[in-house]
């Protein structure tokens, strides 16, 4: 494969290689080691396509026999995709310019993939479009943990939304990101001024400087638990209750930010009486 090609590929994944465009093919050759990834040409002069190896086993077929035709190729991936994929190959024949997919392909064990390829054209002297090169990716595992991720926060942000206790969700800059309808009430806050995206210290600016400080300890790891009354808006003391401070989790296992939740059954009164 030509360097110029090998280059642009690598730039179609997502990569800045321009300094690097004489290391190209040596780049190429990490890509396709730390990614599991395989290859895979188009020669459309007969419309047929060679894959490696690794491109075979990503799509269930015997590595032994990797040349086939195209409309067979196409024909693998799940009816839908496959119409997308034929756009795109034909698209890029006539604009001469690369494209990337993700496309469901079932494998003769009944298993279903979700594959991802990147691609740029060969081009021959005269320019027209000789062939078509690109990368094949498995990304099955790596969407089903985002989802997995996304599908947690989801369900995270559910339960503090409808959470019978006044209950906030915070990122690390103690920003709201979700709060519940009681965190509205016990502030007295209009639930129709929505407060996401504002600053806790801004929506509650009566916090004593301790309690920042707990919020800081928080966002290390700490779990804080409080039995004292709870500052609320508009000078407003809470007794009988207290709070709990604890940090919520990124997939990765880093500190997101808190979660900030008043005990249930609180009486309000002003500070002047307290």
């Amino acid at each position: 494969m030509k360097q110029h090609v090998k280059a642009a590929l690598l730039k179609n994944l997502g990569g800045q290689v321009e300094p690097l465009e004489a290391h190209a093919g040596s780049l190429m050759q990490l890509v396709l080691r730390i990614s599991d990834c395989g290859t895979w040409r188009i020669d459309l002069a007969g419309y047929t396509c060679h894959w490696s190896p690794a491109s075979c086993r990503l799509h269930g077929l015997d590595p032994k026999n990797c040349t086939l035709p195209l409309d067979r190729a196409i024909r693998l991936y799940h009816p839908y995709d496959a119409k997308q994929v034929a756009r795109l190959i034909k698209e890029a024949v006539i604009e001469r310019s690369g494209f990337r997919y993700v496309a469901r392909v079932t494998r003769p064990d009944g298993h279903m993939r979700l594959i991802e390829a990147a691609a740029t054209v060969e081009l021959s002297e005269t320019g027209k479009v000789e062939s078509l090169f690109g990368i094949f990716r498995d990304i099955t595992e790596t969407c089903a943990v985002r989802d997995i991720a996304d599908s947690r926060g989801a369900a995270l942000r559910s339960i503090i939304r409808f959470s019978p206790a006044p209950t906030a969700m915070l990122d690390r800059n103690m920003h709201y990101l979700e709060v519940s309808k009681t965190w509205y009430e016990f502030h007295r806050l209009p639930p129709e001024k929505s407060i996401i995206g504002k600053s806790h210290y801004a929506v509650v600016p009566g916090i004593p400087a301790r309690w920042r400080v707990e919020h800081q300890r928080a966002l290390r790891g700490e779990t804080i638990m409080r039995d004292n009354s709870v500052a609320a808006a508009e000078g407003k003391t809470s007794t009988n209750s207290g709070s709990i401070v604890l940090p919520w989790h990124t997939p990765s296992g880093s500190v997101g930010g808190l979660i900030l939740m008043v005990t249930p059954r609180v009486q309000m009164q002003s500070n002047a009486a307290a």
